[in-house]
């Protein structure tokens, strides 16, 4: 494990299955079921840590790789449409669910919930904090977005070579928190320290307008952290 999901055990939280990040995307009815079905098969297999389940020996944890058939609930959904309000609260009482359904001891990590309606296609995709952050959600929807694109078109769906495995990563993660930062290091970022910030300039007499905003807000609970646009 890395030294962050160490960290996360070392909290002792009341629910440890229950600690999320999730997304809702909106799509056309270009792609089937099974199709998404492809695309998501095709992430757990290009991204080990997807995969990754914990168990508890003694008093610490261990992460190990599993079968794709345990990493993601797939569901799909038929309603009447997103702007009816009994849709709208069926829809948010199965994301709860779908929050509150992780497991990460036997899976699965991550749930994608497909809802249709007669126009649009609304996914739900929650995953555990324990295998995705801020940084690698933006990986996943890049990837996402390439395969859907892809298969739009009519083409098989492909990813780039993968590199650096998620294990071979913490492996240099937990080497590096016991070695230490090396002397060169340290003094590199001691000097960078002492470098002296000059005030950024600035004229007061410009009137600028403001026409358009998209301002971002990270909501942070207790079970879940998740990203809305305002």
């Amino acid at each position: 494990m890395t030294p962050i999901q160490s960290w996360f055990f070392n909290e002792n939280h009341d629910n440890i299955h229950h600690w999320n990040q999730s997304v809702v995307l909106m799509k056309d009815h270009a792609l089937a079921t099974e199709q998404y079905k492809q695309i998501i098969m095709k992430l757990i297999d290009q991204h080990d840590i997807l995969r990754t389940l914990f168990e508890k020996h003694g008093d610490s944890y261990i992460g190990n790789i599993s079968n794709a058939d345990t990493a993601c609930g797939f569901h799909e959904y038929h309603v009447s449409s997103f702007t009816d309000e009994n849709s709208l609260k069926v829809i948010k009482e199965l994301e709860e669910n779908a929050q509150q359904s992780l497991n990460i001891h036997n899976g699965p990590m991550m749930k994608f919930l497909l809802f249709r309606d007669q126009k649009d296609v609304r996914i739900f995709w929650v995953i555990h904090h324990l295998v995705v952050d801020g940084v690698s959600w933006r990986i996943l929807l890049d990837h996402f977005e390439r395969c859907y694109q892809q298969i739009k078109n009519g083409q098989e769906p492909s990813l780039p070579l993968k590199t650096t495995s998620y294990k071979q990563w913490s492996e240099k993660l937990n080497e590096y928190q016991n070695t230490g930062l090396s002397e060169d290091a340290v003094q590199y970022w001691e000097k960078e320290m002492n470098i002296p910030v000059s005030p950024l300039t600035h004229s007061l007499e410009k009137h600028v307008i403001l026409k358009t905003c998209t301002k971002y807000k990270w909501m942070r609970t207790k079970h879940k952290t998740s990203l809305k646009t305002l």
